[in-house]
C-alpha cells in the first residue's frame, strides 16, 4: 500500500498540484485504503461512498473522494500497478452543485480603497487591496510575486506563475500603474510586496475593519470581484479565464451565474413589477 501511495505522491509532484492539494488527495485515498486494502471493486467504491452519505458527508466532500480515488487508481493503471479497470469509473456519484462564490461589493472595496489612501497606518493595506482589486491574483500569486515579474514597458503587465507552475501575463489597469512603478523604483529586485500569504491576509482584515465592513473579508473576495466585474463590463468569458488563470472554462462559467443572480436580485429591487405578490388560491 505504501508503494502505491508513494508513486502516487510522485505522480501529483510531477504534474504540478500544490502541496495542500497533494495532502488532501492523499488523505482521502488513505481513508478508502482503510476499509478497501485489497483490489476495489465498483461495488466497493458505491458502499464506502454510501457510508459516507450516512456519516453526514456533504455531496461536495464526496465528490471530491471519489475524485481522488479516480486519480489515484488512473495513476496506478499508467504506472502498471495495476491491471483492473478503475473502479470509480463506473461507481454512482452523488449530485455535486457548485455554490456561488461570494462577491464583495464594489462599494464596499472603494471604501476599503479611500481609508487606504487617507490614513497613513492603513497605506500598505491599502496597497494590498488595490493589487488584489487591480489584478484579480490569488493571494499566493501575489506573495510570490517579484519585481522581476513586472513589466512596465508599454504592455505594462505582470508575470503570473500560478497553478501547476502556469506562467500568465496579466494587463496592469492604468489607475494602479503609478503604485506599481513606485514599488518597482524603490525596490529593484525579489519580492514585490515582501508580505506572506498570513500577513497579506492579515492586511485585508485590518483594512476592512477600519473602513466598517461587518462581513468577513479575505483576499480571495477582490479576484471574486474582479472577475465579475470584467465579465458585467463586456469582457468575453475566455479573456477572463485567461487573465485568471482558470485551468478550465467551467470555473470562469461560474460568474455567469453570479451576473445572472445578481441581474435578478437588481430586478426584483428596483423595477415596479420586481417584487411579484404570490397568487392566491381562490376556492372552488
Amino acid at each position: 500500500m505504501n508503494r502505491h501511495l508513494d508513486a502516487f505522491q510522485s505522480y501529483l509532484e510531477g504534474r504540478g498540484r500544490s502541496p495542500r492539494t497533494i495532502r488532501a488527495y492523499l488523505d482521502d485515498v488513505r481513508r478508502f485504503l482503510v476499509r478497501c486494502p485489497g483490489e476495489a471493486t465498483t461495488g466497493d467504491v458505491d458502499s464506502w461512498a454510501a457510508a459516507q452519505r450516512e456519516a453526514g458527508l456533504s455531496s461536495a466532500t464526496i465528490c471530491r473522494r471519489l475524485a481522488a480515488l479516480r486519480v489515484y487508481y488512473d495513476c496506478l493503471a499508467r504506472q502498471g500497478l495495476t491491471k483492473s479497470v478503475n473502479p470509480v469509473t463506473s461507481a454512482l456519484r452523488p449530485k455535486c452543485s457548485r455554490h456561488l462564490p461570494e462577491i464583495l461589493s464594489e462599494a464596499d472595496i472603494e471604501a476599503m480603497r479611500r481609508w487606504g489612501e487617507s490614513t497613513p497606518m492603513l497605506a500598505q493595506a491599502g496597497l494590498v487591496v488595490k493589487l488584489l482589486w487591480g489584478l484579480g491574483l490569488r493571494v499566493s500569486e501575489l506573495a510570490g510575486l517579484k519585481v522581476e515579474d513586472v513589466d512596465l514597458t508599454a504592455a505594462a503587465a505582470v508575470k503570473v506563475v500560478g497553478k501547476g507552475d502556469k506562467v500568465r501575463h496579466v494587463p496592469i489597469p492604468s489607475s494602479i500603474l503609478p503604485s506599481i512603478q513606485s514599488i518597482c523604483g524603490a525596490v529593484k529586485a525579489g519580492s514585490f510586496l515582501g508580505l506572506s500569504v498570513p500577513q497579506i491576509r492579515s492586511e485585508v482584515k485590518r483594512l476592512a475593519s477600519a473602513a466598517g465592513i461587518t462581513k468577513r473579508v479575505y483576499p480571495h473576495l477582490f479576484r471574486h470581484a474582479y472577475c465579475t466585474a470584467l465579465l458585467e463590463g463586456g469582457a468575453d468569458i475566455r479573456d477572463i479565464q485567461e487573465a485568471a488563470g482558470h485551468a478550465s472554462i467551467v470555473t470562469t462559467q461560474i460568474y455567469a451565474h453570479v451576473s445572472a443572480a445578481r441581474l435578478a436580485q437588481t430586478i426584483a429591487r428596483c423595477h415596479p413589477l420586481g417584487a411579484v405578490p404570490p397568487v392566491e388560491k381562490k376556492g372552488p
